[in-house]
């Protein structure tokens, strides 16, 4: 018995150590574990607190951190099919293709233009992007209207009466070409409202020129805008590259629920020309501005179907350039709303 007594001594000693080691190995790991997550778990909500205390500014950025990256879609084009089109016509047949890669079919459509041409497409949602050219410079034409009332909206958030202001005409404010107001015998004290919609609904050079006047010459309005854009072309004279109409565009389209913005965005799609971007689109949502000057032939836009887009095309002497451009954004808007681009 005493044998028996000392075995099962024995045997309880050994199994209190074994749970005692068991527990060591298998609980303190598992509780430095947790505490290591709920450290963790506590850290990101204090960063969320600190961003919910943040400026408007931060928030803005923090929404879109997204950095910008090239869009690379379908398949390679061999270039010995481009090397068979011999025409137009056959080059919009392979446009047109959707099995294709949409860079690869708008340079192939382009053909020996390319050198001739800049263009933007920008996903605003994922920001994917497709570039041509982007830095390089033509006649800004009439699309500088838009920097116009850009220019215009911004400082009327320190001078709050100054879209109510009329302007007077001056003679040294006459410009043929596009517009309403060269018509007139006698053209009235005007606010800076109505002649900032005359700008890019009619493309009205005179109530155009009013505002530039105002605001001490359109090179001066230049200037501003290219402090206020960080933009390092020349000011003194009226040219462009499509990256800087990009950022004059995305700026609209991010302040787009500011009421001025909201407004310049409507009057967009309400222009009188439909020949390019918007020639085989709905109109009702593209907000775009052409631009015409001898061989310089544009659009800048932005498309508003249910994944919204930036689209801006700049061109020098290239034949048939408006149905070229129509073309192309036909091509693009296709792409755009029947391939959704996940970031």
């Amino acid at each position: 018995m005493r044998i028996l007594k000392d075995y099962f001594v024995t045997f309880l000693i050994l199994t209190v150590l074994i749970i005692t080691l068991f527990f060591c190995i298998y609980y303190f790991p598992q509780q430095s574990e947790d505490i290591v997550q709920a450290k963790s778990i506590e850290s990101n909500e204090n960063y969320d607190d600190d961003n919910s205390h943040s400026s408007d500014t931060e928030n803005i950025e923090s929404v879109n951190p997204i950095e910008p990256t090239k869009l690379i879609t379908g398949i390679k084009i061999n270039e010995d099919l481009f090397k068979s089109t011999s025409n137009d016509n056959e080059r919009l047949k392979i446009l047109n293709d959707s099995r294709y890669n949409l860079e690869d079919r708008i340079l192939g459509y382009l053909g020996s233009d390319i050198e001739r041409v800049g263009f933007i497409y920008y996903d605003l949602n994922s920001n994917k992007y497709m570039e041509l050219n982007k830095n390089n410079t033509f006649v800004a034409a009439s699309t500088y209207k838009v920097k116009l009332n850009v220019l215009t909206y911004e400082k009327n958030k320190t001078d709050k009466n100054l879209l109510t202001k009329k302007l007077e005409y001056k003679d040294s404010d006459y410009e043929e070409g596009t517009g309403i107001l060269q018509n007139l015998c006698d053209i009235p004290p005007t606010p800076i409202s109505e002649l900032l919609d005359l700008s890019i609904i009619n493309s009205d050079n005179i109530a155009t020129n009013m505002i530039g006047s105002y605001f001490g010459g359109h090179d001066q309005v230049r200037k501003e805008i290219n402090e206020m854009f960080n933009i390092s072309i020349p000011y003194n004279e009226n040219i462009t590259t499509p990256e800087t109409e990009f950022r004059i565009l995305k700026h609209i389209y991010d302040n787009r629920n500011d009421a001025n913005y909201a407004h310049l965005i409507k009057v967009l799609k309400s222009t009188d020309y439909h020949d390019r971007i918007d020639k085989y689109l709905p109109h009702d949502i593209v907000a775009h501005k052409v631009g015409s000057s001898n061989e310089y032939i544009h659009d800048i836009s932005i498309i508003f179907p249910d994944n919204p887009y930036i689209f801006i095309i700049y061109t020098k002497d290239i034949e048939n350039a408006e149905e070229k451009i129509a073309q192309i954004s036909k091509t693009v808007y296709n792409y755009q709303v029947n391939n959704r681009v996940i970031n």
